[in-house]
């Protein structure tokens, strides 16, 4: 009995783990900062803090390395056909990835607009005005692409607008953004990543260039 308590307690545990959603918010008000939050703990992930130690200003001593012998050098000209040949399979593999997996990844990858503020300002009040008609119009049909083929979503709370400034000459933003994606999203997009790399560089394919 008591094992059947812990097999449960792992399986509980695996399942909490596999919803767990980390986020990352993007916040921009004049300087750009990125944070990570996983349920109650926030990490800073941009700008990070410089620490100072004082072993930075210690002098060092450098020791010549002797000298080795090196195998042969290819030439040139062999070197960039290699590198040319090695480049294109790597990007016709992964393009190929890519094909396989970017509908579902936009699919699982979430995107929360929580503030966009959009002040323009021209120093001149006509064209202020008709700028800020082109940026209305742009957010909104850009907000509504991203809700049609993404997983796009603005909650009840987001504060979108865009506004003219007839007395400055400098246009402003503050956006705040959230991605989001589960665990067992990460390891469904993994598995299927392995599987489509396996399968184009292990197994031949009859088609293959």
């Amino acid at each position: 009995m008591t094992a059947l308590w812990i097999v449960l307690g792992i399986v509980l545990l695996l399942c909490f783990l596999a919803f767990l959603r980390p986020r990352v918010t993007l916040r921009y008000d004049g300087e750009i900062s990125v944070n990570l939050r996983i349920l109650f703990l926030r990490f800073r992930l941009y700008p990070r803090k410089v620490k100072v130690s004082l072993r930075d200003y210690r002098y060092r001593k450098f020791r010549k390395q002797k000298s080795k012998k090196t195998p042969p050098k290819q030439t040139h000209t062999q070197k960039e056909a290699t590198r040319t040949r090695s480049l294109k399979q790597n990007i016709r593999l992964y393009w190929f990835i890519f094909q396989k997996l970017y509908v579902r990844f936009l699919k699982y990858f979430r995107m929360d607009l929580s503030i966009l503020h959009i002040t323009v300002a021209t120093g001149d009040a006509a064209n202020t005005a008709l700028v800020t008609a082109a940026v209305s119009q742009t957010v909104a049909y850009l907000m509504e692409i991203l809700r049609q083929h993404t997983n796009f979503h603005t909650g009840y709370r987001a504060d979108v607008q865009v506004a003219p400034d007839f007395l400055s000459e400098k246009s402003r933003a503050d956006c705040k953004i959230t991605f989001s994606i589960a665990v067992w999203q990460i390891f469904s997009l993994g598995i299927r990543a392995s599987y489509y790399f396996l399968k184009n560089t292990m197994i031949p394919r009859k088609n293959h260039d």
